[in-house]
């Protein structure tokens, strides 16, 4: 009995396979597509949660029977090529074939935690989508016992806290490590020996020049920019407290940066308390400074590295501050420093000179002490060290040529700022008219010495000048400038010359020059001026004493 009970047992699932497998094409086309769109709304409605969609369908096949087409005839017969079944019919879409049917079925796995209400609305929209037949047509949904996402997503958000903890954990770590570095450096004493200085001098420009090839620790050190300004503020506090601050070399490399990058030099010295900043500014060189105080910038890695260097200058330069301070006072001559040196002994001038650069020293000994110039090259051989109160007397002469700037003259620059931009591209007569209406004490003629000056000069050492200017740049600065007006010029050059001045003031004709360039080229041209001007002058002073002295001799 139990096995005829196998044995139909297997002929009733052999019979289901079959018939399985005997499914038409077409319904199992119909089939895939159905579930293709269930499963496309059920990802689109549910993103996050588990389901599952199959869908079966009963095809409605029409009967025929081939004894109703009477006799097989030996020739064609076209009623034998038509299609008699709609499901056999390649040319109808799915939706005809949809009307073909007998039943569908969707059989919907969900959550079990999902509501009914929920359940009963995906009914609903599966019947509309899937175009079905309420009354004819099932929609099963089962509930499933599936972990949906509420603990992937709270998984989710422990990893993303503790990924936060650990990179404000790491933070910390690194800003307490460069602290401490930043402390040392700053509190770093040079070595007694060259070779230790050398090492230090190297890791510093390891340190602070080449962070970009460097770790991320570096990174975080010199490139975050509150960090920068915490070091800044950590070695402006150390300079503040030194009272040889600033000597001599530290404020030739202010105004060397000062000259590179004026808006980082005004945040860094924005950054320096303001009784030392008004110090600072007294003994400046640059007429950048001005710019540089009226429009900081952002503290930069530059800015930082130059202080840096500024502090290990200062560790290692103590001398006699009187001494630094002469040596800047005769550094701020600039054009005068010959007439400075010229009131003093020989002895007293090259003592002073050997501190001073090379580019500054050699050409003022050469013309206030043409044959014996060559004792600054000459390093073995020693100088007399000036007394202090020497010093002071000198420190006083220095200042009567050339006073210490007033920090109020920044407030004066920066309301003449516009001004002086608007001089910059104003035309030779509107320059005119605004110097002439300018007060004498305007510091626009401190920092603008006028153009249209030089169109007015009428001595006769004016065709030196003319002559030590190159003919295209008077075509630049001469452009647009009247013939009346440049006629002093004109007069001076020579055939070949005023030939090609006339040809380039044509070819600015076609491409007109820029105005800033223009600007800045009459600029240059005032600045030589003014500066070839004071020479002329003092060699026309010092002729007229030698002759005045002959004549007290003669007489």
């Amino acid at each position: 009995m139990k096995l005829i009970h196998l044995i139909l047992t297997c002929v009733a699932f052999s019979s289901v396979g079959f018939a399985q497998a005997q499914k038409h094409p077409r319904v199992l086309e119909l089939e895939e597509k159905l579930t293709k769109d269930a499963m496309t709304y059920l990802k689109g409605r549910f993103p996050s949660s588990p389901f599952l969609a199959i869908v079966r369908v009963d095809p409605l096949h029409r009967s025929t029977s081939e004894t109703s087409r009477g006799e097989r005839l030996p020739y064609l017969d076209l009623q034998e090529t038509e299609i008699t079944d709609e499901w056999d019919d390649p040319s109808l879409s799915m939706h005809e074939l949809l009307r073909r049917t007998t039943k569908v079925e969707v059989k919907v796995e969900l959550p079990k935690e999902l509501s009914e209400d929920r359940s009963n609305e995906v009914k609903e929209n599966l019947i509309s989508l899937l175009s079905l037949t309420p009354a004819r047509d099932d929609i099963v949904i089962i509930r499933r016992d599936w972990e949906t996402t509420g603990n992937y997503w709270l998984q989710v958000s422990f990893a993303i806290g503790g990924l936060l903890l650990f990179l404000i954990g790491l933070y910390f770590i690194l800003r307490a490590s460069t602290s401490r570095i930043a402390d040392a450096v700053v509190n770093m004493k040079p070595s007694g020996s060259g070779a230790g200085s050398n090492l230090a001098g190297a890791a510093m420009h390891n340190m602070v020049d080449h962070t970009s090839a460097r770790s991320g620790v570096q990174d975080l050190n010199f490139s975050d920019p509150i960090r920068i300004r915490e070091m800044t503020g950590e070695i402006v506090g150390a300079l503040s407290k030194d009272s040889h601050f600033p000597n001599f070399e530290a404020m030739v490399e202010l105004d060397g940066f000062c000259e590179k990058d004026q808006r980082a030099f005004g945040a860094l010295i924005k950054e320096f308390p303001i009784e030392l900043r008004e110090k600072l500014f007294s003994l400046s060189y640059s007429e950048k400074w001005f710019e540089a105080l009226t429009n900081p910038g952002d503290l930069n890695q530059q800015a930082l590295s130059l202080l840096l260097r500024i502090h290990r200058l200062e560790k290692s330069t103590k001398t006699n501050p009187q001494w630094e301070r002469l040596l800047i006072q005769a550094w701020r001559l600039d054009e005068r420093r010959s007439e400075f040196f010229a009131k003093m002994h020989e002895t007293e001038a090259f003592a002073i000179l050997r501190s001073l650069p090379n580019s500054i020293a050699l050409p003022i000994a050469r013309d206030v002490f043409p044959g014996k110039w060559g004792f600054l090259l000459d390093l073995e051989s020693t100088v007399e060290r000036i007394k202090e109160q020497r010093i002071v007397e000198l420190i006083e002469i220095a200042i009567a040529l050339k006073s210490p700037r007033d920090f109020s003259q920044v407030t004066r620059y920066r309301k003449d700022r516009d001004l002086l931009k608007f001089l910059d591209t104003a035309e030779v007569h509107e320059e005119k008219e605004v110097y002439r209406a300018l007060r004498k004490d305007s510091i626009v003629h401190q920092l603008r010495p006028p153009f249209f000056k030089v169109l007015e000069e009428q001595t006769a050492e004016i065709g030196e000048f003319v002559a030590n200017v190159p003919v295209s740049d008077w075509a630049m600065a001469l452009f647009n400038v009247s013939k009346a007006e440049r006629k002093n010029v004109e007069a001076i050059f020579n055939e070949k010359q005023r030939l090609f001045f006339v040809e380039n003031l044509k070819s600015f004709d076609g491409v007109p020059p820029n105005k800033d360039l223009v600007g800045k080229k009459r600029a240059s041209i005032a600045k030589f001026f003014k500066d070839w001007k004071e020479i002329l002058d003092k060699t026309k002073g010092e002729v007229q004493n030698d002759d005045k002295s002959t004549e007290t001799l003669a007489a």
